[in-house]
C-alpha cells in the first residue's frame, strides 16, 4: 500500500509541475520506493524522459510498504482533478494495489471532501527499466538564472534552432544553435559552474519540447544543467520544496 498527503502549497506544486509533464505526454509512469515516488514521461521519439522526482521526507506524509512499485498512468486526468480541486484543498494519494489509486480533497475552508479514483495500467515498454537508464555520476553542475534561461530558449526558438549547445569553462557558460551564441560569465554572477576544471565540457540538447522546458524552469529561480561523460545531459528544475523536474536529454 502507499499513502500520499500533501499541504495545501505541495499540492499547488504538485499541479503546477503536472503541466511540464502533461505536455511532453499524456501518458506516463508513477514509480514508488520507500524513498518517495516519480512521475516519467517520455516524448514521441524517446529522445527526451522528463520526471517529476519526489522524496518522502519532502511532502507531508508519505508511505511506501512495498520495496518498489510501477504502473501506467494518466497524467493530463491527474492534472485535471487537481485543477479541479482547487488551491485550498488537502490532497491524498492512495494506492492498495497497482491497478487503482483513490484520490481525496478536503477543502481546508468549508470541510468538504472529495472523492475520485483512477484506474492505473501496465507500464510500457519504453519505461520497464527506466531506473537503469537515469542513474549516472555527474561530473559538473552549471546554474543560470531561470528567467535568462527562458530568454535565450526563446532567442534559440526564434531564429528556428532545434538544439542548443552547451560549451563550459571554469568561468564561461555559452549557449548557442546554428548562429552567434549567449554568453554567461561566473564572474559576473550571469551563471554557477561547479565541478569544472581546466578542460572545456560541450553538451546539447534538443529543444522539440522547449515549451515544456519554460514552464518548468518558471518554478524556481535558478535552473541546473548537470553533464556526465557516460550518461546524457540533465536540465534540473527544482520545484519549491517538494522536489526536482529532470529532463534526461537521452543521445540518440
Amino acid at each position: 500500500m502507499i499513502i500520499i498527503q500533501l499541504s495545501k502549497d505541495e499540492g499547488v506544486l504538485l499541479r503546477k509541475a503536472l503541466k511540464p509533464l502533461v505536455i511532453v505526454e499524456r501518458m506516463g509512469t508513477i514509480r514508488y520506493t520507500p524513498d518517495g515516488f516519480s512521475l516519467i514521461v517520455s516524448e514521441q521519439d524517446g529522445f527526451v524522459i522528463a520526471a517529476l522526482q519526489i522524496k518522502s521526507s519532502d511532502i507531508e506524509y508519505f508511505n511506501c510498504n512495498w520495496p518498489s512499485a510501477s504502473a501506467g498512468i494518466n497524467l493530463a486526468n491527474l492534472y485535471d482533478k487537481l485543477l479541479r480541486f482547487g488551491d485550498e484543498c488537502l490532497f491524498s494519494m492512495v494506492a492498495e494495489d497497482e491497478a487503482i489509486i483513490c484520490l481525496q480533497c478536503k477543502n481546508r475552508r468549508t470541510g468538504a471532501i472529495i472523492y475520485s479514483t483512477m484506474k492505473l495500467s501496465e507500464v510500457t515498454e519504453e519505461h520497464a527499466d527506466i531506473d537503469g537508464r537515469l542513474q549516472f555520476e555527474y561530473e559538473a553542475v552549471i546554474g543560470i538564472h531561470s528567467a535568462e534561461f527562458r530568454r535565450i530558449l526563446s532567442k534559440l526558438i526564434h531564429r528556428g534552432d532545434k538544439k542548443a549547445f552547451v560549451l563550459v569553462t571554469k568561468e564561461v557558460v555559452m549557449v548557442y544553435g546554428s548562429a552567434d551564441g549567449f554568453f554567461l560569465r561566473k564572474e559576473f554572477g550571469e551563471c554557477i559552474v561547479g565541478g569544472v576544471g581546466e578542460e572545456v565540457i560541450q553538451m546539447s540538447f534538443s529543444l522539440v519540447e522547449v515549451i515544456s522546458y519554460q514552464e518548468a524552469s518558471a518554478l524556481s529561480s535558478f535552473v541546473w544543467i548537470l553533464y556526465s561523460k557516460d550518461g546524457p545531459p540533465v536540465l534540473n528544475c527544482p520545484v519549491g520544496a517538494i522536489g526536482n523536474l529532470m529532463f534526461y536529454f537521452m543521445i540518440p
